[in-house]
């Protein structure tokens, strides 16, 4: 469009002042400004005018829009275990190709979609629909479990459900809804069991592991994943959950519905089994519960006795193997300080032991005459420990009333731990003098 704009007259020295313009009769409006420069012979009349263009409009990018024109079941009444078949009328009625077109299917409780109570089912990709093409020609089946799960209600299909392809108009993505029915038959679950379960030696001796063999089985019409079998000892051939000790456990990973597994192995270490002694060992399968089950009360196996040599006897076997001071000469106020060496020669390991710390008028121990003043812990002392970084300083004040004389160490002194050697407790005698 020509645009034509006027500009002002100059208000040049000496020139004549020129009349209003007139409205053009072809344009329809005042025609451009006319400024008479003054008359030189240089000069001539300029008409000074302006014009200005403006282009067309660009054209909008090129988008796709994708709709789903017909959705419906081959068969909308599902019997117990029967797949959904949906037929899929989809087209592309945009000015621009969509790649990857995906429809994702949703079970809807109602007929009128909400994405907040929508459950995504399934999916069908289309490839690439071109600009201005319609595809009749979709088929989807979706699996029954899929809907079982959830039952009777509606089905809809979405088209680019995650928004991923640009698009003129984003509101026509969603299908009608398909209402189905279905049966569901009975309720899936897992029903574990222990079919069989013995050893291969029941008599341990010293050392001797045991060796289990198992047969287990899901007997269910559910999987059961991570399916385990715990290993309990019990006193008694009757499982009791209170008295009975796990011992050890097998698993078995997933146990399909149906499935029986008679290829379990399991060694039961002879030191998890020689601590309690002989009596029964019991499997039970999903002990925590953690799998849903058709019956819960099959789970026990029957009880496996196992008699067990239990070997020489482990005891601990502590001693003070040697005691020493750096100044055994206390001057006013001095305490001494005890260097002691302990020891467990057994084999078993000691928990929560002390030595005490006796004040003597001779170099012969008597706990009729020794008087106790101090106490150092040592707490656990491992099977073969040997310690000889045990310090102990004794008062000044509890060594000052008795006078000179000698101390003595006794490791377990109230004999609270059972020992191989209970006579080799006491140490040698310190003298010191105060």
């Amino acid at each position: 469009m020509l645009d034509i704009q006027a500009f002002g007259t100059f208000g040049l020295t000496g020139s004549t002042p020129q009349p209003d313009p007139q409205p053009d009769p072809q344009l329809g409006k005042a025609a451009p400004w006319l400024t008479r420069l003054p008359d030189s012979p240089a000069m001539s009349e300029t008409i000074i005018q302006s014009t200005s263009y403006n282009a067309p409009a660009s054209a909008p990018a090129p988008l796709a829009d994708l709709q789903i024109d017909a959705i419906w079941a081959t068969d909308a009444t599902l019997g117990y275990e029967q797949d959904l078949e949906l037929n899929l009328h989809v087209s592309n009625t945009g000015t621009a190709d969509a790649t990857r077109a995906k429809t994702t299917f949703y079970w809807s409780p109602t007929d009128e979609f909400d994405i907040n109570t929508a459950v995504r089912i399934d999916a069908d990709g289309h490839g690439t629909l071109t600009a201005g093409e319609s595809d009749t020609n979709e088929f989807e089946s979706i699996n029954y479990s899929n809907l079982a799960r959830f039952g009777s209600g509606y089905v809809f299909g979405v088209i680019d459900a995650k928004g991923t392809t640009p698009e003129s108009n984003e509101d026509n993505n969603i299908s009608q809804g398909v209402y189905f029915e279905i049966e569901t038959g009975p309720e899936w679950q897992a029903d574990l069991q222990i079919d069989a379960i013995w050893a291969t030696d029941a008599t341990l001796g010293y050392e001797q592991d045991l060796e289990l063999n198992l047969h287990v089985s899901n007997t269910g019409t559910a999987d059961a994943t991570r399916a385990k079998t715990t290993f309990y000892w019990s006193p008694t051939d009757e499982f009791d959950i209170n008295t009975a000790v796990r011992i050890d456990a097998d698993g078995h990973g997933t146990l399909t519905a149906g499935e029986s597994d008679t290829n379990e192995f399991e060694s039961i270490n002879y030191s998890n089994l020689a601590r309690f002694g002989s009596g029964y060992v019991f499997g039970v399968i999903d002990a925590k519960g953690t799998t849903p089950e058709s019956n819960e009360d099959n789970n026990i196996s029957q009880a496996v006795y196992v008699e067990i040599d239990p070997g020489p006897e482990k005891l601990a076997d502590l001693s003070v193997a040697h005691i020493s001071a750096d100044d055994t000469s206390l001057d006013l106020g001095q305490s001494l300080i005890v260097r002691l060496h302990v020891q467990n020669e057994g084999t078993a390991r000691a928990q929560d032991t002390s030595s005490s710390f006796y004040w003597s008028p001779t170099d012969e121990f008597d706990f009729e005459t020794a008087v106790l003043v101090d106490t150092d812990d040592h707490y656990t002392l491992g099977v073969g420990e040997y310690d000889d970084d045990e310090y102990e300083h004794i008062s000044y004040s509890d060594l000052r009333d008795l006078g000179s004389g000698y101390v003595f160490a006794v490791i377990d002194a109230e004999n609270t731990i059972v020992e191989s050697n209970e006579l080799n407790n006491v140490s040698e005698p310190l003298e010191f003098i105060i």
